[in-house]
């Protein structure tokens, strides 16, 4: 039977949702060689390469998508049992501060929130708007955030990991007709700031890529009237998985070069961040488990 070290485990699984292990290492807090030499222990403690690496890339190979999902299940069960053991001592009461971007909350987050309020029924739940990649500012017991604080006074939790696609209406898609990147330079784009639009896609069989900038554009306020304007056909547009996969599913939106995947998007994961303590504070280990149960998606 194996002798598992949860260090490797985590820092196997903050590599995956990072994409990077430099991205990994600043938000665990420790150095990269130290990131790698975790991965390489976890390599060899099972005999079989969990991950490949390159100059611009990190994937895992056949070996880590099977195991990855285990990883993750395994990590949960122990913040679980830490939760049930910690409720023993203490149930969670009194006014919980979260900072999470409005735009996740209505996307994302709702049926976990409310699952929180019903389940525990003794703590206030205050929503404190923040920016989607904001840092700490102190004014929130938990921080919802794309990019998490690298300071090792903070307890980073991954709670959801997302893909982006490049996504347009299905009557948009059929006009485009776009087989390959530099199809979509001629596109209109719905963006939520000014600037040319620089996308690098990499196929995800062959492993080529293609770069292609796209500039003409419809500026929005908000990824949730982007959403609106993508399914009524206003342009094409990069966006994260937690926004388009309902509007997918239902047909509204479909994915442009579906073999494509962009590369040098913002982010990938969702964290849930509070401060470092001695001892779990009961309110804000409920909140985290309830959202981490609640948003792990599926292997795609």
């Amino acid at each position: 039977m194996l002798d598992w070290d949860l260090t490797e485990l985590s820092s196997f699984v903050a590599v995956v949702d990072a994409l990077s292990f430099s991205r990994a290492a600043d938000r665990l807090g420790v150095t990269g060689s130290a990131l790698s030499k975790r991965i390489k222990a976890l390599e060899q403690r099972l005999g079989i390469a969990l991950l490949e690496r390159s100059s611009h890339l990190v994937r895992m190979t056949d070996a880590g998508q099977r195991f990855v999902e285990h990883a993750r299940r395994a990590l949960d069960e122990l913040q679980r049992a830490q939760g049930v053991v910690g409720g023993l001592a203490l149930e969670p009461a009194g006014v919980l501060r979260v900072g999470v971007a409005g735009d996740i909350v209505a996307a994302l987050l709702a049926p976990s929130v409310a699952r929180f309020c019903v389940d525990h029924s003794a703590v206030d739940l205050v929503l404190v708007p923040v920016a989607v990649d904001a840092g700490w500012s102190g004014d929130h017991d938990v921080l919802i955030t794309a990019d998490p604080p690298a300071s090792g006074g903070f307890v980073v939790r991954p709670i959801a990991r997302f893909d982006w696609s490049v996504v347009a209406s299905p009557g948009l898609a059929a006009r485009l007709a776009a087989s390959v990147p530099r199809d979509l330079a001629s596109a209109r784009v719905v963006v939520l700031r000014e600037g040319p639009l620089s996308l690098r896609l990499v196929h995800a069989r062959t492993r080529n890529w293609q770069d292609v900038e796209v500039v003409r554009q419809v500026v929005v306020d908000g990824v949730l009237a982007a959403r609106v304007l993508l399914a009524a056909g206003a342009g094409i547009g990069l966006m994260p998985g937690y926004l388009v996969d309902d509007s997918i599913a239902r047909g509204d939106l479909v994915r442009v070069l579906p073999d494509w995947r962009p590369v040098n998007t913002p982010c990938h994961a969702l964290h849930a961040v509070h401060r470092r303590t001695r001892q779990p504070v009961p309110k804000v280990a409920s909140f985290i488990t309830t959202l981490a149960a609640s948003l792990r998606p599926p292997a795609r």
